[in-house]
């Protein structure tokens, strides 16, 4: 789907066909380009009211009033800074005139509902997070959490990262997957501590990996394969920092191997290689990350 400006209103188009989706032209007209968040759409208007549209149908999900006039951006008269709407950390944040208006909203879409985590199946060492080793075959919440922009499951444990950019993990430690210091098993959440804001978490059979905002790579439980990629075969029960990553912007965990992938789209690869699932060849354990694919 593309989103245009349409006149004084806004037009939904296919990306492939151009064919008309949907339109949206209110009375006051639409005077802001639009951006997409999390399946909204994003516009304001010059009587300062800004709408979040649902990006498949065009029906209004949430409204407001900024406090003042959304301005259209002229780049042919410019006497200041040329702005738009933005988004990021979990908020929509739009100038209005001489206002800057952040909103904030569950799941990092305003005028959403919570979508609070869920959690079902087997349960032997907590790995659900409800506070028993029972399983259920039903889904329940995990209670603390109403907003889980990241989560991941590994073999006996899980992880989520929060909307404050919080790691928190769960079910068996054996390995030191939770990140907590210890090696004892969790049935509730535990804060993961000596982590930057995250953004995406990966979990293994018994190691993990964060994704830091600022595109570093953290790693910490079993490495008996070089799967944390610190440059040992040492086990870590508290995150390390993975030397010599940046711009990371996603990380998958295997059995006892890691990947990572850049905003430049290097993949990287590390930890156990006897089938040659790095990528470049099988062949002896790696215990820092090598480049498998470029481009």
């Amino acid at each position: 789907m593309g989103y245009f400006r349409d006149g004084n209103g806004l037009t939904a188009r296919d990306a492939l066909t151009e064919a008309v989706k949907w339109q949206f032209n209110p009375p006051e007209g639409v005077t802001s380009a639009a951006i997409v968040v999390n399946g909204h759409v994003y516009v304001g208007s010059a009587t300062g009211r800004v709408w979040a549209l649902d990006a498949r149908t065009g029906t209004v999900a949430w409204t407001d009033l900024a406090g003042a006039p959304v301005l259209v951006p002229d780049e042919h008269n410019v006497t200041g800074p040329l702005t738009g709407l933005g988004a990021g950390q979990g908020l929509v944040v739009v100038p209005a005139t001489n206002l800057l208006v952040a909103y904030a909203g569950p799941n990092g879409v305003v005028g959403a509902k919570p979508r609070p985590l869920s959690t079902w199946g087997g349960n032997k060492y907590g790995q659900l997070g409800s506070g028993t080793i029972t399983s259920r075959s039903r889904a329940a919440t995990v209670g603390r959490f109403d907003r889980v922009p990241a989560g991941a499951a590994g073999f006996v444990h899980s992880l989520v990262a929060d909307a404050d950019g919080a790691v928190w993990a769960w079910g068996s430690n054996a390995g030191g997957q939770l990140g907590d210091g210890t090696t004892v098993d969790r049935p509730s959440p535990v804060r993961v501590p000596g982590l930057p804001d995250v953004v995406a978490v990966a979990a293994g059979v018994q190691h993990s990996l964060a994704v830091g905002a600022d595109g570093s790579v953290w790693s910490w439980g079993a490495n008996g394969y070089g799967q944390l990629g610190d440059g040992s075969f040492t086990g870590r029960r508290s995150p390390v920092q993975v030397p010599a990553m940046s711009g990371v912007v996603a990380v998958a965990a295997g059995y006892y191997h890691s990947l990572a992938l850049t905003e430049d789209g290097i993949l990287y690869a590390w930890g156990l290689n006897h089938v040659g699932q790095l990528g470049f060849g099988p062949g002896a354990p790696q215990v820092v990350p090598w480049p498998s694919l470029a481009g």
